[in-house]
């Protein structure tokens, strides 16, 4: 609940639940967000350019649906 000032856990459907749960759940997640920072931080990134020079404009929804999601074709 974030009216309290803390954001929900994400889903772990990926790592298993209960007993079963992968063991290294919490070492992923970390490393997860060190490797997005380092990209970040490494790399500028921007937006495409067409053939006009105009800035392209990407649909974040413009997916697969389903667990497994996929970009649709451009």
């Amino acid at each position: 609940d974030s009216s309290y000032g803390r954001l929900e856990d994400l889903p772990t459907v990926g790592f298993g639940y209960g007993r079963r749960i992968c063991p290294g759940l919490h070492a992923v997640r970390n490393f997860l967000w060190i490797l997005i920072g380092r990209i970040l931080w490494a790399f500028n990134i921007e937006f495409g350019l067409d053939d006009k020079g105009i800035k392209t404009v990407v649909d974040p929804m413009a997916s697969t649906d389903g667990l497994a999601t996929k970009p649709l074709p451009f």
